[in-house]
């Protein structure tokens, strides 16, 4: 492992770091660390992949075909008709 640096951080972040110590599911506060840093890493790379499939895939379809455009409250409806099913 390479050398020790300190890092500022608040105390409510602090408190929590100590907690999941506490709670025996870390060793360490730097594993805590390692482990949100992964996650974010993670979280990131999804983001980035979502970007560059559906989110340019539909900005493509848009170029194609700019009339085929929703409106915000049919998107609203279209997602609150999505969630019902879902719900039902």
């Amino acid at each position: 492992m390479g050398a020790m640096q300190e890092l500022s951080v608040s105390k409510a972040v602090a408190e929590e770091v100590r907690a999941k110590v506490g709670s025996g599911a870390y060793r360490s506060e730097a594993e805590v660390i390692r482990e949100a840093l992964r996650a974010l890493a993670d979280e990131e790379d999804r983001v980035e992949r979502w970007l560059k499939t559906e989110v340019t895939a539909s900005f493509d379809a848009l170029q194609r075909d700019p009339d085929n455009v929703r409106t915000i409250q049919q998107v609203r409806d279209h997602l609150a008709g999505q969630r019902s099913q879902r719900e039902a």
